[in-house]
């Protein structure tokens, strides 16, 4: 009887190890780990320097261009390691997360998302059973008001981030009350997004239904650390679900195993004495 109850303590051990690891898996999936992407190059200037952005006023005349040290885009999993960003902007970033992670914030409510997903994939689809946060990132931009950043201006980025064409996608952006969507272009390797200001901006996709990616291919930057790349992306394997589970699983069993052999071995020394 004693064993008995002695295994089934290892198998609640276990379990209780494993159920923190398949719950990380609902939400955002891919976000840990992701490479900074940063952005990709919009044009060139008048004397051949790169730009990354673009500010037009509320007649849609370019008034600035911008370019790298001027704009700093940072993915949700690189938040708290900037040494730039103030803690105001982790603290709104880690706000906007949770608030969509535990559906204090649902998609459905998002203004004009439930139509566009309606239209696309039937009118009884469940908009927050469909649809998921590919990835959310925070726009900063230095000493806005200089670049002319202000009421009726608009800001244009390309993200670069890859996310197949044919497949639904909708950017919305966070205005500190609330998520709007915003216009953008899928481009096939490359997303251009316009703003009317800075903050969080989320990057919505359809989950697959044939056991695809949920979560996107993110796509590389030619100034990004290739050292980091091949850290943190994780080859194709046909299997989407997250190696960190199986690796807690196995972690949990392995630990299993050695605590029933070492009471099964303390049990056998105490009765030959």
């Amino acid at each position: 009887m004693k064993k008995i109850i002695r295994v089934l303590l290892v198998v609640m051990l276990v379990m209780s190890m494993v159920t923190p690891a398949f719950a990380a898996e609902d939400f955002m999936g891919s976000i840990s780990g992701r490479p900074d992407t940063g952005l990709a190059q919009i044009g060139t200037d008048e004397d051949g320097n790169p730009y990354y952005g673009i500010i037009t006023d509320v007649n849609g005349n370019i008034t600035h261009y911008i370019y790298k040290g001027q704009i700093i885009v940072t993915p949700y999993a690189k938040i708290d390691a900037s040494t730039v960003l103030p803690q105001s902007t982790k603290d709104l970033m880690h706000e906007v997360y949770a608030d969509l992670e535990d559906g204090t914030v649902k998609l459905s409510d998002v203004p004009g998302l439930a139509d566009k997903v309606k239209d696309k994939f039937g009118a009884d689809v469940d908009v927050d059973s469909k649809i998921v946060v590919y990835d959310i990132y925070d726009v900063t931009v230095i000493n806005p008001e200089a670049l002319g950043i202000g009421a009726g201006s608009t800001l244009t980025i390309n993200f670069n981030i890859s996310i197949d064409t044919d497949r639904f996608l909708e950017v919305m952006a966070y205005n500190g009350n609330g998520w709007s969507l915003v216009p953008f272009t899928n481009n096939g390797g490359t997303i251009t997004v316009t703003l009317s200001g800075t903050g969080p901006v989320a990057f919505l996709v359809d989950v697959a239904d044939d056991g695809g990616d949920d979560n996107g291919t993110v796509g590389g930057d030619d100034d990004q650390d290739k050292e980091d790349e091949e850290e943190t992306t994780q080859p194709e394997t046909g299997d989407d679900r997250n190696p960190l589970l199986w690796g807690g699983i196995c972690v949990a069993a392995i630990l299993g195993v050695a605590i029933l052999v070492f009471l099964s071995k303390r049990d056998k020394e105490a009765e030959e004495k």
